[in-house]
């Protein structure tokens, strides 16, 4: 569950460089291939921190949609959103994070290299078969931005009641 797909780079492995990491905010390290390392974020590549000669990145919005470029030394930009380009006109692509599964679905895009598909199932569902069921999946998942909390019944200990108006968390949130 680490593989993407590209008619020319052939298969682009997300797990043996130990470097991949989804966070809400962006992808950070590179990718193994045939062709080279896809690099995600030019402050995570193999050789360290090459931001000051080329900025880019691949973001996430914290809900799963990502945006921004890759770069391969071989077939260079590969863009994760059609509005990379100020518009998605005919290609309407965008490379989604699953919050539910972890999986990525959908296709990126490169100039010189075509589309790279994430998933098996960006193909239709009989394209996955037991020896090409490939997808790209994370342990990463959205944290709702709002969430609600039901508890049991607080004794204000004022017989004529009280409005509640708000509630401050002081404490600690558990991993996971």
């Amino acid at each position: 569950e680490h593989w993407a797909w590209n008619d020319i780079i052939g298969w682009i492995n997300f797990f043996s460089t130990n470097s991949v990491l989804v966070t809400s905010q962006d992808i950070d390290g590179y990718a193994d291939s045939s062709a080279g390392d896809i690099s995600l974020n030019c402050a995570t590549t193999r050789i360290g921190n090459i931001c000051g000669k080329s900025n880019y990145r691949v973001t996430n919005d914290g809900s799963g949609n990502l945006s921004g470029w890759a770069w391969n030394d071989n077939y260079g930009w590969i863009s994760f959103w059609c509005g990379n380009h100020g518009g998605c006109g005919v290609s309407n692509y965008r490379v989604y994070i699953d919050t539910a599964t972890g999986q990525f679905h959908n296709f990126a895009w490169s100039d010189a290299a075509g589309w790279i598909s994430f998933n098996c199932l960006n193909q239709g569902a009989s394209f996955c078969t037991s020896t090409s069921d490939y997808k790209v999946v994370t342990s990463w998942t959205a944290v709702p931005a709002v969430g609600y909390i039901d508890s049991s019944i607080f004794d204000t200990g004022i017989a004529a009641g009280v409005q509640l108006n708000s509630v401050i968390w002081l404490g600690s949130q558990p991993a996971g």
